[in-house]
């Protein structure tokens, strides 16, 4: 049973090469397909040796659909989870209190429909519509206080993890906690690649030891037109094996140092202020905005779905760009090169409280049933 359990895994290994390897991972020549068949069948050898030791569970998701396996049991460190508790916060979430609360997408519609496709007027008439805070003045000064026994936490990823990067740190008391943003080094069109995410996720580990690390960037730069990884493939099914790919090589991450790891997951655009005047310079250059929307709740069910083990966890921005329709200046971004342009105003503070709410939730020292939300 177990062999033959094993020859149906291999054969899903072998028949993902063409697309996975070819589409997901930078587009790879003919010649590193090559290599990445070797790779799996090498990985296929480790898979039997590991099955036969009784290491392996052959319903492992990871098995069937990543090129990454999970390390050995008998390698794995024990997981440590850093615990973190709410001192202050100027909203009370179990009441429904929220800074976006009163921000509807009637308002931001009638806003929009009066602004004659002008960023400065869309402002102006959502102030009228809806005159907070939010909407009047600056929205950056911190509204939550959380304190942790995380000493060293590690933000890696693209600008909305950067985002994320620097409301935590204002969140965290300094003087006992500090955090480091390390950006994707990928060119503008190129996807990064899982192997390279987990290299340069083990080089800080190796540079500066972390208790936990928030990892994302599947986002709008898999977005671009000219993407050879977007033309003439099933952008559904790729993104599918993609996000497998790399929240199996979290597990392994997660697995191997004893620390927990959150995938950071889709953000939706706003895509009518993205391209109100003046748009983002290259908004043509982007597929449909609608599709991060759908490959959010796709990341969702893979994760959902999969076994990637304790020490993984899945944050979805998504939940906040919903609550808060129409305040991103550039559509992307809650605190945007544009703030104090045209109207807008940066309102960064809005990570407060899913964040923290996050945090509160799923690392309050007992280890959560479910390790999914916002």
């Amino acid at each position: 049973m177990v062999q033959a359990t094993l020859i149906v895994r291999v054969e899903l290994l072998l028949s993902s090469i063409p697309t996975y390897h070819t589409h997901t991972l930078a587009c790879r020549t003919s010649f590193r397909q090559i290599v990445a068949m070797a790779s799996v069948l090498s990985l296929v050898a480790s898979a039997a040796l590991l099955v036969a030791a009784g290491s392996l569970d052959v319903g492992d998701s990871c098995l069937a659909s990543s090129e990454l396996l999970s390390p050995n049991k008998s390698q794995a460190k024990p997981l440590r989870l850093p615990t973190f508790q709410l001192l202050s916060s100027a909203f009370n979430r179990t009441k429904g209190e929220h800074p976006c609360r009163g921000l509807t997408l009637e308002a931001v519609r009638e806003s929009a429909s009066k602004a004659l496709g002008q960023k400065q007027l869309y402002f102006d008439n959502l102030r009228a519509l809806v005159p907070t805070d939010l909407t009047r003045v600056t929205f950056n000064r911190p509204t939550v206080k959380l304190s942790t026994t995380a000493t060293n936490v590690l933000f890696f990823g693209d600008s909305i993890v950067r985002e994320m990067y620097q409301r935590f740190d204002v969140l965290v008391d300094a003087k006992s906690t500090s955090c480091v943003y390390s950006k994707f080094s990928h060119a503008e069109h190129e996807t990064v690649g899982i192997e390279k995410t987990r290299r340069e996720i083990m080089k800080q580990h190796s540079m500066r030891p972390f208790d936990l690390a928030f990892v994302g960037g599947l986002g709008i730069h898999h977005l671009f037109r000219n993407n050879p990884c977007m033309q003439g493939v099933d952008v559904f099914g790729i993104h599918e094996k993609l996000s497998k790919g790399y929240f199996c090589m979290y597990r392994e991450i997660s697995a191997s140092l004893g620390v927990p790891i959150v995938f950071v997951g889709m953000m939706p655009v706003d895509g009518m202020t993205v391209m109100m005047k003046p748009p983002k310079e290259d908004w043509a250059d982007f597929s449909d905005f609608s599709i991060p929307v759908l490959w959010d709740s796709l990341e969702a069910r893979v994760f959902a779905e999969g076994k990637y083990g304790p020490g993984v966890f899945h944050f979805r921005p998504s939940f906040l760009a919903a609550r808060c329709p129409g305040i991103r200046c550039d559509g992307l971004h809650f605190d945007s090169d544009f703030r104090n342009l045209f109207g807008c105003r940066s309102v960064a503070a809005v990570w407060d409280l899913p964040l923290s709410s996050f945090l509160v939730k799923f690392f309050s020292g007992k280890l959560p049933a479910k390790r999914a939300g916002t």
